[in-house]
């Protein structure tokens, strides 16, 4: 009698299970399309701006007083971003969501220009790419991958870390023995082993059918994406900025083409 009610049991645990999977299957075909849409839009309009206003990098000058107005206005980047992570009405309200998004990529944008100024836009560009390339193959891999990563949170966000520290332990043990660009092809290197599975699971949790986890909140989904570029982009200038220090003579050069031809032009007036 027991054997029979344990089959019993197991059989309306599988019914059970198997309507329950048919359900998230149902809803998870009601991702509308648009969605998708509204993401990569939001996503490309704050990267391109990013992308265009740091292109100034180089041919901003090198005044002290600008690095302090650069953290500053990194500061208020990182407090809007915190408050738009916590504020889900926010996030659901168009198109406050929207222009607070632009508002907040501006000044991330106007704090890595002031911080990193002077960078030759050599590495302004390359910074950029590898940014873009990270995100782009993560979000790439995320879509034709069937295994679902949406529940291990923890475990990339412990792999990043651990990655990271690892990649700086060598670095610095490189800065002792070889040339600066073996270094700093290390902590790039170690920056893009670290982002690289954190970008899979945020495409998985944004962009693949079945998995995604932040629908319909598209305002937020690129958000996510933003930051995961915004962070590339400022660890990997930070580097080519820290390790190439000459590249800061661009800037003085530029000024004083443009003061040599100011003065030839006083003088022939």
């Amino acid at each position: 009698m027991n054997y029979i009610t344990m089959i019993t049991k197991n059989n309306t645990n599988y019914s059970t299970n198997k309507q329950v999977t048919y359900i998230q299957i149902k809803m998870n075909n009601q991702v509308n399309r648009r969605y998708y849409t509204q993401v990569l839009i939001l996503t490309c309009i704050l990267v391109i701006m990013t992308m265009i206003i740091n292109l100034f990098t180089w041919i901003i000058p090198c005044v002290n007083y600008l690095n302090n107005v650069g953290i500053a206005f990194g500061i208020l980047a990182v407090i809007l971003g915190i408050l738009f992570l916590f504020l889900p009405k926010l996030q659901m309200k168009y198109p406050g969501n929207i222009t607070f998004l632009i508002i907040m990529t501006l000044c991330w944008s106007a704090s890595m220009i002031m911080i990193f100024c002077g960078l030759h836009i050599l590495y302004v560009v390359s910074s950029m790419g590898i940014s873009l390339g990270v995100c782009i193959f993560g979000v790439s891999i995320a879509i034709s991958l069937k295994y679902d990563l949406t529940h291990h949170e923890i475990f990339f966000t412990l792999y990043g870390l651990i990655v990271v520290f690892i990649s700086r332990v060598i670095a610095t043990v490189l800065w002792f023995l070889v040339d600066d660009k073996f270094v700093a092809i290390a902590c790039i290197a170690g920056n893009g082993a670290a982002t690289l599975p954190i970008a899979i699971f945020l495409g998985q949790a944004i962009f693949k059918n079945g998995y995604v986890t932040f629908y319909p909140n598209y305002a937020f989904s690129a958000f996510v994406l933003f930051a995961l570029f915004a962070f590339i982009y400022s660890d990997t200038a930070n580097v080519f900025y820290s390790f190439f220090p000459s590249n800061l003579t661009n800037v003085s050069t530029f000024h004083t083409q443009i003061n040599t031809v100011q003065l030839v032009q006083l003088s022939e007036s």
